[in-house]
This record gives structure tokens, C-alpha cells and sequence, in this order.
């Protein structure tokens, strides 16, 4: 027979025990343990930031609302160059697959009217100029092939064509203003989505050829395209299409709130669609695979080349998901654009001027994450200029806690027991 006293020492360390357990708990929830933080941060314009990588992962480029433009050099956290129109905005960036070549859109938004407003500048990656083409009165998208070989762009409702000398190979006008473009990793095919007066899918070929149009009662906000054309994903406000090469719709998807972006990746079996409170992840026969419900806008999303990594910039956080819709990692920053690199293992981040580099393994600490000697200021134009790294962070509050508690009062009942 168990002693009172025994049971009443009993009942006291169970007491005890839940009063340990829950303090910590609650404390930890706030600092959840896969937090990730950037290898380095900084600033580049004051509102808006547009960013493109290299499919490795060892470039990337960034233009900012101020007008500035800039390479970075990754792994070497340096920027190579930087280049100035202080009297325009950086609409846009796209960077070739192997990082040699980079197109940006700069317009005027102050003086919209003018002829000279809107400009196509292609660099090599030693930030010389190669070709300059003027758009007109505005500029909204570029995209450039893996190889840097094809471009394409565009301006109101045209849709262009470019090889990398310059010259301009195709215009096709598709009747409404152009929103989003993107081209297919092999540069045969480009795509448009446009809106007002005219809304649809537009994609031409290599040479500026006009190939198909798929009409739309909204704006297309958004398209993408797989790396041989042969899959191309598009939304306007509330529907998703899927289309073929040749322009037929395999299948759509309806959403009540709006849609604000769309990414396929390389390999054209997979799509992440961003819109208000949802990220939604599908396959090319469109089943839905996994919604992630979030509680504002998903700003913008990139996926790897085979879909096995999502990144996802909402108003509040930027997530990291893998193929199966499990969160990686939270990085407590929203974000108005993200990109990634092809094998998901590089990702760049960038909200309200500032841009933020991070890993995909952010708990190993690898070499390439130490903090380097110098950290001098993002803002100087200075060639091979030192990447300003991130404070260190604090470690996530452990749950060991809580089961410390239960063996100290494992412990305690066993010796009572004992010696009662």
C-alpha cells in the first residue's frame, strides 16, 4: 500500500511539473526554431528593388527606384560594379543562366511623356554597355535567355525582340499594355501578358515571329514559361492558366482573392501562384498539391529548376518550402520580390529598397557565412566593395527545457519512493 504522505509528495512534483513545462513553451513560440537570418544586408534605392540571379547562384543584380544598378558577387560578398541614372527608376532586371549578361529597364516616371523615357540597357558582366534601345514613352519587363543570345522586352503594348548585339529582330503589338514578360531558358520563345484595352497571352519566337494569342477577360498580372517553351503559366486577377506550346489551355485554376504572381520551374512540372492569404503549389496536370494560407498578401514567389524549393516574400515574412509544402525556414522580413538560384541553395530577397542574401542551409555555418574584415558602407559606387554582413543573431530559446524538468522530477518521485 502506497504511504499518504508518499502520494501527497506524488501530487506536488506533477504540479510542478506542469508549471515548469509551459513557461518556456510559450516563451519559444515567439523565436521558433527554424528562424533564418541573411549572410548580409543593405540598401540600394528607397522604395522598390528588382532583382535577378545567375542559375548557380554565384551573381546576382539588383536595380532600385533611384536608378542605381548593381552586380554582386556572392560567394566573394563583393559588388563588381555599379551603374547610375539618377534621373530614372530600374523597372526592371534580368540576368542570363551563366551570369554574363544583364538586361535592365529604366524609365522616367517624371516626365512619362517624353520619347527618351524609356530605355533597354544590355551590360556584360563587367558592367560595360553593349547596346542601348529606346522604348519610347515607357518600359516595363525584360527577360533574357540562359545564354544571353535573345532578349526580350517591352514597351506599352509592344512586345520585342532582341539578339545580344542589339538588333532588333521582331515587334509584335498585342493591343493592350504589357505587364510581365519572360522568356524560355533556350531563348526560343518569349511570352507577354497584357492587359488594357487588350488582355491575353502573348509569346512569339527567337526571331520576333508572332506565333499565338490566348485572350483574357482581366489583366494578365503575371506570366512564366519552362526552360524549352513548352509549358507557359500565366494569371490575371483571378485565374491561373496553364497553355501548352502551342497556346491551348490545359487547365485553369479560379481564386476568389487576387492573383499577384506566378513562377514555373525549368523543368515545366511544377507552379507556385502567389495571391492575397495564399501560396498554392501545382503540378502540370493542375492538381493542387499544397496551399499555404497566410494572413495578407503573398507578394511574390520563385521556384528551383525541379521544384523541389519555393520561396515565397509575404507582407510580414519570407518562407522557404520544399517540394512536399513543409515551411524550411522563416526569415522575419516581408518581402516584395524574391529569386533564387536553380538548385535552391542561393536567395535573394529584397522589400522597400533593401535587399538580403540568404542560404538555403542557414544552421550549418558554413565558411562562406563569417563575417569579413571590412564592412564598409553598401551606398559608395565603388568597384569590389566589401558586402555589409549581418549582425549576429540570438539563438532560438531551446525546448530542452521542458523535458530537463520531467527527468529532475522523474528523478524526485523515484528517490521519495524509495526512501518513504
Amino acid at each position: 500500500m502506497i504511504p499518504e504522505n508518499y502520494q501527497r509528495i506524488q501530487f506536488f512534483f506533477c504540479v510542478l511539473f506542469a508549471a515548469i513545462l509551459f513557461i518556456p513553451v510559450c516563451v519559444s513560440a515567439s523565436e521558433p526554431l527554424n528562424t533564418a537570418y541573411p549572410v548580409w544586408s543593405g540598401q540600394l534605392g528607397e522604395l522598390t528593388t528588382v532583382t535577378d540571379s545567375s542559375d548557380d547562384g554565384t551573381y546576382f543584380v539588383a536595380g532600385s527606384d533611384t536608378g542605381l544598378l548593381r552586380l554582386y558577387a556572392l560567394e566573394r560578398k563583393r559588388i563588381l560594379w555599379t551603374f547610375e541614372k539618377p534621373e530614372k527608376s530600374v523597372m526592371a532586371v534580368s540576368m542570363s543562366g551563366n551570369g554574363e549578361y544583364i538586361a535592365a529597364a529604366f524609365f522616367d516616371p517624371y516626365h512619362p511623356s517624353d520619347e527618351t523615357s524609356g530605355e533597354i540597357l544590355y551590360f556584360n558582366r563587367s558592367g560595360n554597355v553593349q547596346w542601348v534601345y529606346s522604348t519610347g514613352s515607357t518600359v516595363h519587363r525584360v527577360a533574357v535567355s540562359e545564354s544571353g543570345k535573345t532578349i526580350f522586352a517591352s514597351g506599352d503594348s509592344n512586345f520585342y525582340s532582341f539578339d545580344n548585339t542589339g538588333n532588333l529582330l521582331g515587334k509584335y503589338k498585342t493591343g493592350g499594355t504589357i505587364w510581365a514578360v519572360a522568356a524560355s531558358g533556350d531563348g526560343k520563345t518569349g511570352v507577354a501578358g497584357s492587359g488594357y484595352p487588350v488582355s491575353g497571352i502573348s509569346v512569339m519566337d527567337t526571331n520576333g515571329t508572332f506565333l499565338w494569342n490566348y485572350s483574357t477577360t482581366e489583366r494578365m498580372r503575371t506570366v512564366d514559361i519552362s526552360a524549352n517553351g513548352e509549358a507557359v503559366v500565366g494569371a490575371d486577377f483571378y485565374r491561373l492558366y496553364w497553355l501548352d506550346r502551342k497556346g491551348t489551355l490545359v487547365w485553369q485554376y479560379t481564386s476568389s482573392p487576387p492573383f499577384t504572381h506566378v513562377a514555373m520551374s525549368s523543368d515545366g512540372e511544377y507552379c507556385a501562384a502567389a495571391s492575397q492569404y495564399y501560396l498554392r503549389f501545382f503540378n502540370r496536370t493542375g492538381s493542387l498539391l499544397w496551399t499555404y494560407e497566410d494572413s495578407g498578401y503573398v507578394n511574390s514567389a520563385d521556384i528551383s529548376k525541379n521544384g523541389d524549393f519555393v520561396i515565397a516574400g509575404t507582407e510580414n515574412a519570407t518562407l522557404l518550402f520544399d517540394k512536399s509544402g513543409q515551411i524550411l525556414w522563416k526569415f522575419n522580413k516581408g518581402a516584395s520580390h524574391v529569386s533564387t538560384s536553380h538548385d535552391g541553395n542561393y536567395f535573394i530577397v529584397s522589400s522597400a529598397g533593401e535587399i538580403s542574401s540568404l542560404i538555403r542551409d542557414t544552421g550549418s555555418g558554413p565558411a562562406r557565412q563569417k563575417t569579413p574584415d571590412s564592412t564598409p558602407s553598401l551606398i559608395e559606387s565603388t568597384k569590389n566593395q566589401s558586402l555589409v554582413p549581418s549582425p549576429p543573431q540570438p539563438v532560438p530559446m531551446s525546448l530542452s527545457i521542458p523535458f530537463a524538468a520531467l527527468g529532475i522530477c522523474a528523478g524526485a518521485a523515484t528517490f521519495f519512493r524509495r526512501f518513504t
